[in-house]
């Protein structure tokens, strides 16, 4: 989901580990290196959508958990590489997904 050449949009699925279905309702902040956020809520199929500049680093960390799950201490961190690859905590991945129980 290319938005422009240098950034790029990315979702992040947040999924019930127990049912795989989409989790709606937790609150997410990515921030740059540069200090600016974006804060998302996922939606009623647990998406995230974020927009990453390519070879910049951000971190990515919960606000507020769905209802009924326990909140996720994990902070992420991301990066989408000059290929335009997504790079999370490390791992070259093609889509991110998050599981609450």
């Amino acid at each position: 989901m290319q938005t422009n050449m240098n950034t790029l949009g990315i979702y992040i699925y947040l999924l019930d580990g127990r049912t795989g279905e989409g989790v709606p309702g937790a609150r997410y902040t990515l921030t740059g290196e540069d200090g600016a956020n974006q804060q998302q809520r996922s939606d009623s199929e647990g998406r995230l959508r974020f927009h990453l500049e390519m070879n910049a680093g951000y971190t990515l960390q919960e606000e507020l958990p769905p209802a009924g799950y326990r909140a996720n201490a994990h902070m992420y961190t991301l990066l989408i590489n000059e290929e335009g690859v997504l790079i999370a905590d490390g791992q070259e991945v093609q889509w991110m997904e998050i599981y609450y129980e």
